[in-house]
C-alpha cells in the first residue's frame, strides 16, 4: 500500500514530518507516525458507524479556529471525502455532522493534529462548547488538549 499519510496531510506538513523523522533519535516520531497510520488504516469506512450511537472521532484537523473531526474515511485508498463533525470559526452552535472533503482540507493546508487521541463525539462537542463559550476558564486538568489548542490559537 502506498504511504497513506500523503492522502491525509498537506505537503508542507509531510515535509516537516520528514525532517522530524530524520532527527528522531529516540524513536518517538517513528512511533507516532506508526500509530497514526494504524488509526487511518483501521478507521471505519462509509456508513460503518451509522446507527451505532456515540461515534469515535479518529482524526482531527485544525486551522485558524476551525476544526474538522473525522469519524469515517473514504472506501478508496486515495481520499476524496470523509464523514465527520465540522466546527467552523469557533461557531459551535452551527457545527454539524456531514461529509468533509479531505482533498480541500489538504489543498488549504489545514493541519492534521498529530497529537490527537481518539475521543467520543459527545466529548468533542462538549470540549468545543466549553472552549468557545468561555475560553478564559478552560480547566487544564480536565481539558488538556483544549488548553493547548487555545494557547496555540491566541
Amino acid at each position: 500500500m502506498k504511504d497513506i499519510l500523503k492522502f491525509f496531510m498537506p505537503e508542507q506538513q509531510l515535509n516537516r514530518l520528514a525532517e522530524d523523522l530524520k532527527r528522531d533519535t529516540d524513536g518517538t516520531v517513528i512511533k507516532k507516525v506508526g500509530t497514526l497510520k494504524d488509526r487511518i488504516l483501521n478507521m471505519p469506512g462509509p456508513y460503518e458507524t451509522d446507527g451505532k450511537g456515540d461515534h469515535e472521532v479518529v482524526l482531527h484537523y485544525f486551522i485558524n479556529g476551525s476544526h474538522w473531526f473525522i469519524i469515517e474515511r473514504d472506501s478508496t485508498e486515495e481520499q476524496f471525502q470523509a464523514f465527520g463533525y465540522a466546527c467552523l470559526h469557533g461557531n459551535y452552535q452551527f457545527a454539524e455532522l456531514g461529509y468533509i472533503s479531505i482533498r480541500e482540507l489538504i489543498r488549504h493546508n489545514v493541519e492534521l493534529d498529530l497529537h490527537w487521541e481518539p475521543q467520543k463525539l459527545s466529548v468533542v462537542k462538549g470540549y468545543m462548547e466549553k472552549m468557545y463559550s468561555d475560553h478564559k476558564r478552560i480547566d487544564k486538568k480536565l481539558y488538556p488538549f483544549i488548553a493547548e489548542m487555545m494557547h496555540n490559537i491566541h
